[in-house]
């Protein structure tokens, strides 16, 4: 990411990485000031690269919820880790996303390859409010 923002004279990057990201260690605040660090001592001070995260503070559900006050089109969006044409549903992101929009009660607009609660619903019975699960023996 610092690399290609310096290859096009980019100096500021806006990057949507959010509190449940940060089991990662590159998804810290430390990790971000080291690479704006990074890029000044190599390329001196007018190339450091200062990199933004604005939704590092918050989760996954907060983030869905600003963008639907925004109109964002998250039918739009992509969240898979391994790429292709459809969500995968069982790498962190895809079960990050498809969760939090479950818990808001949101129909996820995307479509997934393995749909973690489609694929479960004859377990699971999801009552009329999405916050009262109970499990069917």
């Amino acid at each position: 990411m610092a690399s290609w923002a310096l290859k096009h004279d980019i100096v500021d990057v806006y990057y949507a990485v959010h509190s449940n990201d940060a089991v990662f260690h590159d998804n810290h605040a430390s990790y971000f000031e080291a690479l704006h660090t990074v890029t000044v001592e190599c390329e001196g001070d007018e190339y450091g690269v200062t990199f933004h995260t604005p939704y590092l503070s918050i989760n996954k559900c907060a983030v869905i919820q600003k963008g639907m006050g925004l109109g964002v089109p998250f039918g739009d969006t992509w969240s898979c880790a391994l790429g292709g044409t459809v969500h995968c549903g069982v790498c962190d992101p895809c079960r990050d996303r498809r969760t939090s929009f479950e818990i808001l009660g949101i129909k996820d607009p995307v479509l997934y390859e393995h749909d973690i609660f489609a694929e479960s619903r004859e377990e699971v019975n999801i009552l009329e409010s999405p916050k009262h699960i109970s499990v069917v023996a």
